[in-house]
């Protein structure tokens, strides 16, 4: 696999990883706004 593509794969997965993190805590607390974190992650910033 050449570099850039395991770069965009490699930061992919940390984007559904903060996906799933937000979910699981709006399942365990109720709040469903998002943080600006995932919305700069959401954004590719």
């Amino acid at each position: 696999m050449q570099r850039r593509t395991s770069a965009v794969l490699h930061e992919n997965v940390s984007q559904v990883r903060a996906t799933l993190e937000w979910i699981d805590q709006a399942v365990d607390t109720g709040r469903v706004d998002m943080d600006e974190e995932l919305v700069r992650l959401l954004r590719g910033e």
